[in-house]
């Protein structure tokens, strides 16, 4: 994917979200694992948002099991589509709802896969795959939106789980194009030629190398979509493919090299990835597919210049970008963004609380019972409490007023002084 060489906002759901990752599930009905393992799971929805989840049997299994709870009575799912999911963490042992994202404003996505598919199996030795077999989860047919699933992690320190954990997920949309769709627009002839078939990878063709780059950005709609309107705030779920401009040669894509079509998809915030991208995205729709010709001070620096009297420099500079120096074709599908507004909410409702202080009591209007009894508290007598909390002083106003009289008294003693000298004196 082509981030930028800093980012500065990510979108980060809550614990619960990352943890499900770190789980394993499989398809509808009977699930996959030990079912009945997971069979005295209930998952109710609230109005509050958390939903309830109750734990009638407890769960007793080593395997990494899943269990469809509640059929949804929304679109069948398949695999090659996108599901929006919420979901929480759950207390194995107890039930109860530990940390969940039922209330937050957007859904998190994830790709469904195909579990009839071939699987790499060259190193059997591996770890799961927990997010694979979440995917496979969703296409086993079946699955609707709609639909509660349980999903059950043992305790597998390999796998990354230290403890056993239990997460109940709801999947509440799907995507069943996660590509550009809408109408073929016809190519300028200005820009590289692609071949570009909706819901297919494309085809960068007759390309020459040797031909001059453009020497600004430059962007061309291949398909038109009739979604929002993207802007600089938004967030972006995109499949896309890159190609280098000096060779032909793809560099990077989130496609599939099968025919079937794409196995993943990007997604970022617009201020997290390459200039290019920054500024030749937004003001294109939702459904677009977007060519891009993005030069190398846009995309990943211009090549550094060699010389050999600098060599310390580039040490302290650090190695540059493979790709520095190389003017970048890329084709974007947009197909889901979250506006700009809706990510600031889902970051405020992430921020940590602030840390409240606890309020001190005021000593000051404390009887002297109640002095002693806290005194007790800490150990020592009243008067070393006083001392400590300064209550032995007296107020400014007080220590004022004995001055003034001391003042007083001082004068006083002085005018006797000197009353009887005079008295001496006669």
């Amino acid at each position: 994917m082509p981030t930028a060489r800093t980012t500065t906002r990510t979108l980060a759901l809550s614990a619960a979200a990352a943890l499900i990752l770190t789980s394993c599930g499989d398809a509808a009905g009977e699930g996959q694992g030990d079912t009945d393992a997971l069979s005295g799971i209930e998952i109710n929805h609230s109005e509050d948002g958390a939903p309830e989840v109750l734990l009638h049997d407890a769960v007793e299994t080593d395997e990494y099991s899943t269990r469809v709870v509640n059929e949804g009575d929304g679109d069948e799912i398949e695999p090659g589509q996108v599901v929006g999911i919420q979901l929480a963490a759950v207390d194995p042992e107890e039930g109860g709802v530990l940390q969940h994202t039922y209330d937050m404003p957007i859904s998190e996505l994830m790709w469904v896969a195909d579990p009839e598919a071939e699987e790499d199996d060259e190193d059997e030795a591996a770890p799961p795959n927990p997010l694979l077999a979440l995917q496979e989860t969703f296409g086993m047919g079946g699955v609707t939106v709609g639909s509660d699933l349980a999903f059950y992690v043992p305790a597998d320190p390999e796998a990354g789980a230290a403890t056993e954990e239990l997460y109940a997920v709801h999947i509440n949309e799907h995507y069943p194009q996660p590509y550009a769709t809408g109408e073929e627009e016809e190519q300028s002839g200005e820009l590289p030629e692609i071949d570009s078939t909706e819901g297919q990878a494309p085809e960068l063709t007759g390309h020459d190398g040797d031909e001059d780059a453009p020497e600004e950005l430059v962007s061309e709609v291949l398909i038109s979509g009739d979604g929002d309107e993207i802007e600089a705030e938004d967030y972006l779920y995109v499949q896309y493919r890159g190609w280098r401009w000096s060779d032909g040669e793809i560099f990077d894509e989130s496609w599939s090299e099968e025919e079937e079509g794409p196995v993943d998809f990007a997604q970022f915030s617009l201020d997290q990835v390459i200039e290019g991208w920054t500024e030749g995205i937004p003001g294109h729709r939702v459904g677009d597919r977007v060519l891009l010709v993005i030069p190398a001070e846009q995309a990943y620096g211009e090549a550094p210049e060699e010389d050999e009297d600098d060599d310390n420099d580039d040490e302290l500079a650090g190695e540059p970008h493979e790709l520095a120096g190389e003017t970048l074709i890329f084709v974007v599908d947009i197909f889901h963004r979250i506006d700009g507004e809706t990510l600031d909410e889902v970051q405020a409702q992430q921020a940590p609380p602030e840390q409240q202080q606890p309020e001190q009591p005021d000593f000051t209007d404390m009887s002297d019972e109640e002095l002693e009894d806290f005194a007790d508290q800490m150990g020592m007598s009243v008067e070393e409490l006083e001392e400590m909390l300064g209550l032995d002083a007296p107020d400014e106003e007080d220590a004022d007023g004995e001055d003034d009289e001391a003042e007083d008294e001082a004068d006083s003693d002085n005018a006797d002084d000197e009353a009887d000298t005079g008295e001496e004196d006669e």
